[in-house]
């Protein structure tokens, strides 16, 4: 079998151009790129169990993960994992990258993929998956706390609320076609109020009515978000920025929400056009 090789990485996250065999000791000061994969199919994350052989966590279920092998960026690396211990191949444009997390000899990308998947397309890896499932976010704490038969990861609850802040940025641009007008007010916080790209600025009643009209005639454009960032201001308060590109055009994108009754809402928007 042949040796698994990694890039070696300093402490700015630089390449030294060495490399490391798996299973050899790194030395201190030398770091290995890693990678999380989440995979959010609807309402669900798609997660896998270790093989009993495995020499840690035997039986354990898990979310996707791996080491970059040399050469690798850390996209290539999640789609390969991926791809690997379950059999689904992941789509590149569904990732979205939400942190980095550090440990003593390697750093690890978190990454959130939205993708419909079925675990008939599941298949398992001999000596590193044997099962799957589709869990929801009440689930996977269940499964914690109860015998911890599902790894705990320190960045669980703060992926769970990102994956469902971008779901409402989402909503927000262009709802889904036929959805109720209850849940778009639902979206919108009472003062709601947005400052457009051109400058002017749209109520809570006018941006209902724009979203409605969006779910009951599905625009025909080509949209992406892009470098979603979510940071949490505090206990009931998000800002969210990020960049859309819609029909050739871009702007830069901010959005305040604010909890209310258990209920993330919409309080303020504002958009500004860039040459990005």
């Amino acid at each position: 079998m042949q040796d698994e090789l990694w890039d070696i990485y300093d402490a700015d996250r630089v390449k030294t151009g060495r490399t490391h065999r798996r299973g050899d000791p790194i030395p201190p000061g030398d770091y290995h790129l890693g990678v999380f994969v989440w995979i959010r199919s609807g309402e669900k994350y798609f997660i896998t169990q270790r093989a009993p052989e495995k020499e840690v966590a035997p039986l354990i279920w898990e979310a996707t993960g791996g080491s970059a092998l040399a050469g690798e960026d850390s996209l290539a690396a999640a789609l390969r994992e991926a791809k690997e211990e379950t059999g689904i191949a992941l789509r590149p444009e569904n990732g979205v990258l939400f942190e980095t997390v550090w440990h003593s000899d390697f750093f690890a990308d978190v990454w959130l993929f939205r993708q419909e998947v079925s675990l008939a397309g599941f298949v398992p890896q001999p000596g590193e998956t044997i099962d799957a499932r589709l869990a929801s976010p009440e689930e996977l704490r269940a499964m914690v706390g109860e015998g911890v038969t599902f790894f705990k990861y320190e960045h669980m609850e703060p992926l769970f609320l990102f994956a469902d802040m971008l779901e409402r940025e989402r909503m927000f641009i262009c709802p889904l076609p036929g959805t109720p007008r209850a849940e778009i007010e639902a979206l919108l916080a009472e003062d709601f109020i947005e400052v457009g790209a051109s400058g002017g600025t749209c109520t809570r009643e006018e941006g209902v009515g724009i979203l409605v009209r969006r779910a009951e005639h599905p625009p025909e454009w080509q949209w992406e978000i892009h470098g979603y960032k979510l940071r949490r201001l505090s206990e009931d308060i998000c800002l969210a920025t990020w960049l859309l590109a819609l029909d050739g055009r871009k702007s830069q994108r901010a959005t305040v929400w604010r909890r209310e009754g258990g209920a993330w809402r919409a309080a303020y928007h504002q958009g500004t056009r860039c040459t990005l």
